[in-house]
C-alpha cells in the first residue's frame, strides 16, 4: 500500500490557454520565450507550437501534442535552455500519462538536468524535472537513482529554503478557500496552475517547504524498502518540521498518515505510537476547516482504513468495524468530480510511497498505478508499447475510476491505490470483521464480488491466467503486485472457512489458484509465502498427512524470517505456524515419545522469543519516554512548533491498552496446555487453558478458538469423572462449533458426548449422539476421499518442499 503524493502543478508547463506564450503577451512568463517588446523568431516558432501543443491537449489529441512537442526539442534551431527543459519535462508528463514510453521520458528528463545545470534559481521547475526523473527511476526498478533523485531534490529545497524568509503559517479560511499549489498561476479554465517557475523562477518558502514534505515521503518509501524504518521516519520527522512552519494542514496529515503506515507495516513500532499517531490524525483532520474537507476527504478514508487494520490487529473489533464502515461511507459519498479527476504518474512532485501490509519488501521502490480501470478503456491502446520505441500509439481517454485522491489537486495532487482496490480493501476488511458474527453467507457473496474485481484489474493492465513474471512491463509491475497480493489475500479468505467447514475438494482448488499465481510471479507475491504454506500445512493436517504438515508448518515460520523480517504481519504467523507444527507433533501417535521431545523444544523456543520480544518492548517503550522528556526540555515554555503534535504527545503519554501479541498469546496457551495433557500434567493443563479461555472470551472474541479451549477443557473434566461440568462444558463447546460450521471441531466434541451418556447411564442420548457422530464421520469422511483422490492432492502436498 502507498500513498503518491503530488503536491504542484498538474502539468509539467506554463498554462498556454491564457496566451502567456503569445507574442502579444510582451513579458516572459515561460522562462524566457518571449521578452518584452521584442521576440526572435525560435521564440515566435516555439510560441506558436506550444499553443498548437496546448490546443491538442485540450481536445485529447495527444499524438498530435506529443509532434507538437517533439517538434520544439528536434528544432535545429537553438531555444533558450528554460524553453527546452519545460517543453521536455512537459513531454515526459504526457509520455508517463499517455503512453508506455518510460525510458523515452526519461531520456527527455535526463537531457533536462544538463540544460538545468547552467540555469540559476527556478528552483520548483528543477523539483519538477527531479519528480519526474524519480518516477521514470522507480517504474524501471532503479532503485539506486531513485533515491539519489529523491535525496538529491530534498538537498537542493533544503538549502534554497535556508536562503528565504521563513513562510507565514497558511490561512486556511482565505477567501479561495484553498491556497495555490507550488508555482501554480491563473487559468482561464482549468482552475489548475501549471507554471514551473513563476515570475522570479525562485518559489515562495510555502511551495517549497510543500515539495520538501512529499519528497520526505517519497525518500521515506525507498529507505523502508532497504529496511532503514528509523531512517524513513526521521525523514518524515524532518518533512513534518518543515512543513508546520506553513500550517498546511493536509500535508500535515499526509506526513502523519504516511508515519502511521510504516508504524503499522513494521515490527518498529508500540502500541502508544501507534495511538499517538491515530490521535494526531484525528486531531489533524478536525483543523481542516468544514468546508475543505470533502476535498481531503480520499486522505481521511486512507486513515481510516490503516486504523481499522490496527484494531483489527489488536481485537478491537468494534472500533474496527466502526473505521471501516466510516471508510465505505466516505468512498461512497465521495463527489464523481473526485473520482475522476487526473492524477497522472509522475506529475510534479515525486510518486512519494510508503510501503504497508499489502505490499513485499521486493517492490518497495513504489506502486505504479499507471493504468486505471474504466469500461471505456482498452488498455492496450492507451498506453501501447513498452521500451519507449517510438512507435508507441498513445492516446487520452478519461478513466472513470482512478487512483483514490486524497487532496485536491491545486493544493496537494496526491493519491493513492485504484479506487476498485480500495474498495476491495474495505471489503475484505469487513468480511474479516464479520465472521466471528457467523455472517458466512453474506461474506461469501462479497469475497465474489471482489475476487470478479480484481480479476478485472489484472486484465486490464495484461495479467491472466498465461502470464508470468518476467511477461510484465515495468509501467505494471508494482501495480500488478498489489493487485495480485490482495487477490490472494481475498483467496485466503476463502479458503480458511473452506477448510473450516470441511469443504476439501473446494479448498483444494483454491489452493492450487494459489500456488499458480504464486508460482508464476515468485518475486512479487515472495512475502505471501508464509501465508500459503500456513494453509498448506492445515490443509495436510486436516487429510491425515501430519508430516507433510509439519514441514509446511516449518516452512512458513522459516519464509516468515527470510522473506521480511521487518513486516509486523509476519511475526504473528511465525509463532501461529510453530504452535501449529507442535500440535502436530502432539497429535501423531508416536510409542517412542520423540515427537512429544519436539514439541516440547519448539514451544520452549518460542516462549523464549516471547520474552525477548516483550523485553525489546519495554525498552522501546523506555526510549520513547526519554526522547519525549528530552524534546520537552529543548522547547521549555516556548510555543514554537514542536516536532509532534500535542495530541500526538498526549496520547503517547497516557499509554494504551493494546497488547498485538493477543492472538499469538493464545495460541501458545492452547499448544502448551495440549504438550501438558500429553505429559500427564492435568493441572497445568487445566490452568493454561482457563487463562486461554479466558483470554479468548474477554479480547479476542472468536467463537472457534473459544470452543476448542471448551473441548479441552470438558475432556479433562470427564476424565477427573467431573461429568456434571463437563457435560455442560461440551455441550457450550458443540455448539461454538456448529456456529463457526468447524466440522472435526463437530466430530472430536461428539465423541466426547457419546463417552460422557455412556458414563452417566443416558441411554436414548448415547445412542441419538451416537448416530450424529456416525452421520457426520461419513460426512467428513466423503470430503477427505475425494480430496484425497482429486488429481491436485499430491502437488498441493509437495508444494515448495519437494526439494
Amino acid at each position: 500500500m502507498a500513498a503518491h503524493a503530488h503536491s504542484g502543478p498538474s502539468n509539467p508547463r506554463n498554462n498556454a490557454h491564457s496566451g502567456p506564450l503569445s507574442p502579444s503577451a510582451g513579458v516572459t512568463r515561460a522562462g524566457g520565450v518571449t521578452t518584452a517588446g521584442s521576440v526572435s523568431d525560435s521564440s515566435k516558432a516555439a510560441s506558436a507550437l506550444w499553443l498548437m501543443a496546448s490546443h491538442f491537449e485540450s481536445t485529447r489529441q495527444i499524438p498530435q501534442l506529443v509532434k507538437c512537442l517533439e517538434a520544439v526539442c528536434q528544432s535545429p534551431q537553438p531555444f533558450l535552455p528554460l524553453v527546452e527543459v519545460r517543453t521536455r519535462c512537459w513531454l515526459a508528463h504526457v509520455l508517463l500519462t499517455h503512453s508506455r514510453n518510460v525510458l523515452q521520458a526519461k531520456a527527455h528528463l535526463e537531457r533536462a538536468q544538463v540544460l538545468l545545470k547552467a540555469v540559476p534559481g527556478n528552483i520548483p521547475l528543477k523539483c519538477t524535472a527531479l519528480s519526474l526523473l524519480a518516477t521514470c527511476y522507480r517504474l524501471i526498478g532503479h532503485a539506486h537513482f531513485h533515491k539519489h533523485v529523491l535525496q538529491k531534490a530534498i538537498d537542493l529545497v533544503t538549502h534554497h529554503l535556508a536562503t528565504l524568509p521563513p513562510a507565514h503559517p497558511q490561512t486556511w479560511g482565505s477567501a479561495s478557500g484553498s491556497e495555490p499549489g507550488p508555482t501554480s498561476v491563473a487559468s482561464s479554465g482549468s482552475g489548475s496552475g501549471v507554471g514551473l517557475g513563476g515570475g522570479s523562477g525562485a518559489g515562495s518558502a510555502g511551495e517549497l517547504v510543500r515539495w520538501l514534505g512529499v519528497f520526505s515521503v517519497g525518500i521515506a518509501g525507498q529507505l523502508v524498502g532497504e529496511g532503514d524504518v528509523e531512517g524513513a521516519a526521521g525523514a518524515l520527522a524532518k518533512g513534518m518540521a518543515a512543513v508546520h512552519t506553513t500550517g498546511d494542514k493536509g500535508m500535515m496529515l499526509l506526513l502523519s498518515s504516511s508515519l502511521l503506515h510504516i508504524r503499522i507495516s513494521t515490527v518498529h513500532h508500540t502500541p502508544q505510537q501507534i495511538s499517538a499517531l491515530l490521535s494526531d490524525c484525528t486531531s489533524l483532520w478536525q483543523q481542516i476547516p468544514p468546508r475543505q474537507q470533502p476535498d481531503y476527504r480520499g486522505l481521511l478514508v486512507y486513515v481510516q482504513l490503516l486504523a481499522a487494520m490496527w484494531h483489527l490487529r489488536v481485537a478491537d473489533y468494534n472500533q474496527a468495524r466502526a473505521d471501516v464502515a466510516a471508510a465505505e461511507e466516505g468512498l461512497a459519498v465521495m463527489s464523481p468530480a473526485a473520482a475522476n479527476r487526473i492524477v497522472p504518474a509522475g506529475s510534479s512532485p515525486a510518486d512519494a510511497s510508503v510501503p504497508c501490509q499489502l505490499q513485499q519488501q521486493q517492490q518497495q521502490q513504489g506502486i505504479d498505478m499507471r493504468a486505471h480501470r474504466g469500461v471505456q478503456r482498452d488498455t492496450g491502446a492507451v498506453l501501447g508499447g513498452g521500451g519507449g520505441s517510438d512507435e508507441s500509439p498513445v492516446c487520452y481517454r478519461e478513466d472513470p475510476l482512478m487512483r483514490l485522491p486524497l487532496g485536491p489537486p491545486h493544493v496537494l495532487k496526491a493519491d493513492w491505490l485504484p479506487l476498485p482496490a480500495v474498495r476491495a480493501l474495505a471489503g475484505l476488511l469487513k468480511v474479516v470483521l464479520s465472521r466471528p458474527g457467523g455472517k458466512f453467507l453474506e461474506s461469501e457473496g462479497v469475497l465474489k464480488e471482489e475476487r470478479e474485481m480484481l480479476r478485472d484489474e489484472l486484465l486490464r493492465i495484461g495479467v491472466h491466467q498465461g502470464s508470468t513474471e518476467p511477461s510484465l512491463e515495468p509501467w505494471s509491475v508494482g501495480w500488478a503486485g498489489t493487485l495480485l497480493l490482495l487477490h490472494l489475500y481475498v483467496l485466503e479468505t476463502q479458503a480458511i472457512p473452506a477448510l473450516t467447514a470441511t469443504e476439501y475438494p473446494l479448498s483444494q482448488r483454491i489452493l492450487l489458484d494459489m500456488c499458480d499465481w504464486s508460482r508464476r510471479f515468485p518475486t512479487l507475491l515472495a512475502s505471501f509465502g508464509p501465508n500459503l504454506h500456513l494453509l498448506l500445512g492445515q490443509y495436510a493436517h486436516a487429510t491425515g498427512n501430519l508430516p507433510i504438515a509439519i514441514r509446511h508448518f516449518n516452512t512458513a515460520a522459516a519464509k516468515a524470517v527470510s522473506s521480511s523480517p521487518h513486516h509486523a504481519h509476519h511475526r504473528p504467523i511465525r509463532c501461529l505456524a510453530l504452535c501449529l507444527a507442535a500440535i502436530a507433533h502432539l497429535t501423531i501417535d508416536d510409542p517412542s515419545h520423540s515427537h512429544i521431545s519436539q514439541a516440547v523444544d519448539i514451544l520452549s523456543a518460542l516462549e523464549q522469543e516471547e520474552q525477548q520480544y516483550a523485553h525489546m518492548r519495554q525498552m522501546q517503550q523506555q526510549q520513547q519516554q526519554q526522547q519525549q522528556q528530552q524534546q520537552q526540555q529543548q522547547q521549555g515554555a516556548s510555543a514554537a512548533a514542536p516536532a509532534a503534535p500535542a495530541a500526538a504527545a498526549a496520547a503517547a503519554a497516557a499509554g494504551g491498552g493494546e497488547d498485538e501479541r493477543i492472538r499469538e498469546q493464545c495460541a501458545q496457551l492452547l499448544a502448551s496446555a495440549l504438550l501438558a495433557l500429553r505429559q500427564g500434567n492435568l493441572v497445568e493443563a487445566r490452568n493454561r487453558l482457563a487463562s486461554g479461555l479466558k483470554l479468548t472470551h474477554r479480547q479476542l472474541s472468536n467463537h472457534q478458538i473459544a470452543a476448542h479451549f471448551l473441548l479441552a477443557i470438558g475432556g479433562i473434566a470427564l476424565r477427573t469423572s467431573d461429568l456434571i461440568g463437563a457435560k455442560d462444558i461440551l455441550k457450550s463447546g458443540l455448539t461454538l462449533f456448529r456456529a463457526a460450521r468447524d466440522t472435526q471441531g463437530v466430530v472430536a466434541v461428539a465423541s466426547e458426548l457419546t463417552l460422557l451418556y455412556g458414563s452417566t447411564g443416558e441411554v436414548m442420548a448415547e445412542s441419538q449422539n451416537a448416530a450424529y457422530l456416525a452421520r457426520k464421520r461419513a460426512e467428513l469422511g466423503q470430503q477427505v476421499t475425494a480430496a484425497v483422490n482429486a488429481p491436485g492432492h499430491a502437488a498441493l502436498l509437495q508444494y515448495g518442499i519437494s526439494q
